[in-house]
């Protein structure tokens, strides 16, 4: 899966040397049959410059590109600009703080996109498109720009993503564990929990957490598991379970955890 990475580098009151692009988010997002889906999205107009107009956008199903008309055409599923919209389908800025005009501390005006897809069907799988379309406050800079992603659709909700790699565990060495989902859709109500021995040893501390080194909008769903791994733990299982709005178990992702002894008297203890 691909983390969705929404970076701005801005100097407030300057132009950065390079403007990022316009539009980012993953290439390819995971469904499952009959769920909601959120496909994550944001928008950032420095190649427009300073302008505080708001960008017209459109979500796609199966973009084409059209020469005479020389725009992309698909199976339109929601529009800023004509009100028009599938019943199961809405951008995410309707309810979101976003979007929002340059302001002292953003040099550029800068949004979210999401795309709310509810009702997954096997059909809805392929690729989407979202064409954004921003008027220039300056001649000729008038901006037009298409972002792709692929949807695929699966007969069970995906599993949850496992942080780190894995890699060996030291004895009596505090350790962190992360666990996470891409974010979900406003309405769904998902949780995650640890399963396992290494999750009910004492002292061992469990809360919300991000993936490192990426500032996903909107954020990812994750917990972290801080524990002191024992040599007992050696070979146990640690699972990371994805439950719905029942409380139930809708998918799961499972680690054998490998403790290491530090010391040939803890080698020797536990043979």
């Amino acid at each position: 899966m691909w983390f969705f990475i929404c970076l701005f580098f801005l100097i407030p009151g300057a132009a950065p040397a390079v403007c990022p692009k316009p539009v980012t988010g993953p290439e390819e997002v995971v469904a499952g049959l009959g769920s909601c889906v959120l496909i994550p999205c944001c928008y950032n107009l420095c190649q427009v410059g300073s302008s505080t107009r708001l960008p017209a956008l459109r979500w796609l199903q199966k973009p084409v590109y059209d020469h005479d008309r020389r725009d992309y055409l698909g199976g339109l599923l929601v529009s800023t600009a004509t009100s028009a919209t599938s019943s199961r389908a809405r951008i995410r800025l309707a309810v979101s703080p976003w979007p929002h005009p340059p302001t002292a501390t953003t040099a550029y005006a800068e949004g979210d996109c999401s795309l709310v897809l509810s009702h997954v069907r096997a059909e809805d799988a392929g690729e989407y498109g979202l064409r954004l379309e921003a008027n220039s406050s300056r001649p000729r800079h008038d901006l037009r720009w298409l972002h792709k992603v692929v949807l695929n659709v699966t007969d069970v909700p995906p599993a949850p993503h496992l942080w780190p790699d894995p890699q060996p565990l030291v004895e009596g060495h505090t350790t962190t564990l992360g666990c996470w989902v891409p974010p979900a859709c406003p309405e769904d109500t998902v949780t995650l929990a640890w399963d396992g021995p290494a999750s009910k040893v004492a002292g061992a501390k469990v809360q919300a957490w991000t993936p490192p080194d990426h500032a996903m909008v909107p954020s990812a769903i994750g917990i972290s598991l801080g524990f002191n791994p024992t040599w007992y733990h050696d070979k146990s299982n640690l699972s990371c379970l994805l439950r719905g709005a029942d409380g139930k178990t809708v998918a799961q992702a499972t680690r054998q955890l490998q403790v290491h002894c530090e010391t040939w008297g803890c080698a020797y203890v536990h043979p």
